[in-house]
């Protein structure tokens, strides 16, 4: 009795694979990373596995498939099949997964399948066909298996250097256009060079912030997608930042930057610069550098990590900053006030700090500031930015005005469009000092 329920066993599992199988396509693949990336159904859904397995077999299996990379992917990927086999009843695929958001991320991983009842089924463990009771006893059916696992296992290792040296290539080839003879990495001074990384961050440049580096070059990569942290600040335009003077700190530019919005709102980024293959290279500070646990510092640095030149002068940061700026040079009363309007509503503070006028210059040749002043008229541009910058939605427009030669005097006001009679306004004085409104 014992024998005939083995043979009636046996059986059974050989039914499972005497259809004979479609050929298979890669479509498929591409079909259940989408199920699983939308969780659609169950794991006996999503994946073929074999009836026998234990309950507790089963939770673990669940719990497996949970830390696998393939079941926490958003739809911000990219998946490609670059390499399939079928071998009977069994395909295996190796798929390509790219971050578009990250130039650096390139992974290849392995997907088993097996044709069971009249279709294509996913094995439920990556490069496996471990737990899915297809081919179990049968000679053929097990040569296929390991067959496929094998091809599989040393395939995608070597596909995923193929990858990588193609993704170095090409990243290679875009890198090169941020260090064109003329421009700020390759023939600029280390100010520039370094101003040059502070303009990319702010238009969120990926690439041109990776050109800019060489050993930090994964830390760039991540750090432009960490959220709540210093690279989220920078690479945002409601800051304001300079190059500071120099003070004699060796192979080092330093920047003061200033978070209206942020606290701590100041501190100095301490950049260090070198020449490879006759081009600036840029070591990026600590503050943008990740920690033992992976993560990225949530506050900018002020003294720890930073010299002893730079701690000093940590609370001379906002005059540094008004005495690096450059003016942003405006020809007429008018265009004024449209950089005023496409400043506030991009949200460009440092743009913004660049149209104040902080010596008052047109009281009488320029005043100096005091450390107090300096704090007192910082305060008032950031509650005048606070007032002016506004969302896409209001409508905004110039009214009342009054103007000079040498001045002009408006009121700046805006309503929404769901409620054109509540109105809020702004008064401001535009001067021209000579070379520029």
């Amino acid at each position: 009795m014992r024998g005939f329920f083995l043979l009636l066993l046996l059986c059974l599992m050989a039914a499972t694979l005497t259809a004979a199988p479609q050929q298979w396509k890669d479509s498929k693949a591409i079909e259940h990373i989408a199920n699983v990336q939308k969780k659609l159904g169950k794991l006996s859904d999503l994946y073929v596995v074999a009836a026998g397995v234990p309950a507790d077999r089963v939770d673990w299996l669940e719990k497996k498939l949970s830390l696998i990379k393939l079941k926490n992917l958003t739809h911000k990927y990219k998946f490609k099949v670059i390499a399939s086999q079928q071998h009977g009843y069994f395909a295996m695929v190796i798929v390509a997964v790219e971050d578009p958001r990250n130039p650096l991320f390139y992974e290849t991983m392995a997907l088993g399948f097996c044709w069971v009842d009249q279709q294509w089924r996913a094995a439920p463990l990556p490069g496996l066909f471990a737990l899915t009771g297809v081919g179990r006893y049968q000679k053929v059916a097990e040569k296929n298996r390991k067959m496929l696992e094998r091809w599989a296992q040393t395939e995608s290792k070597r596909l995923q250097r193929v990858g990588e040296r193609a993704m170095l290539a090409a990243l290679d080839k875009k890198f090169a256009e941020y260090k064109k003879p003329g421009m700020p990495l390759c023939d600029g001074t280390k100010n520039q060079a370094v101003e040059y990384f502070m303009r990319l961050s702010q238009q969120k440049d990926a690439i041109g912030l990776m050109a800019c580096v060489l050993d930090d070059r994964s830390a760039v990569a991540a750090g432009v997608l960490s959220k709540k942290s210093v690279w989220s600040q920078i690479l945002q335009r409601n800051f304001t930042y300079s190059v500071l003077p120099d003070v004699g700190i060796d192979g080092v530019v330093s920047v003061g930057v200033y978070f209206p919005e942020s606290s701590p709102s100041l501190g100095i980024l301490e950049f260090g610069l070198t020449r490879h293959e006759g081009c600036w290279t840029i070591t990026i500070p600590e503050s943008l550098k990740q920690n033992s646990d992976g993560d990225f510092p949530r506050n900018i640095s002020q003294y720890s990590h930073l010299d002893r030149l730079n701690r000093k002068r940590i609370g001379d940061i906002k005059s540094l900053i008004i005495n690096s700026l450059r003016n942003y040079p405006v020809r007429s009363s008018a265009a004024f006030q449209d950089k005023i309007l496409a400043v506030t509503t991009e949200l460009d503070f440092h743009r913004f700090i660049q149209l104040i006028d902080w010596k008052v210059s047109f009281l009488g040749g320029g005043l100096e500031l005091s450390s107090g002043e300096v704090d007192q008229r910082f305060a008032s541009a950031i509650a005048l930015w606070q007032k002016l910058s506004t969302n896409k939605t209001s409508v905004r427009e110039f009214l009342y005005k009054d103007n000079g030669k040498k001045y002009l005097l408006c009121n700046l006001v805006s309503y929404s469009v769901s409620a054109p009679l509540v109105l809020s306004s702004q008064p401001l004085l535009i001067v021209n000092n000579e070379n520029s409104w």
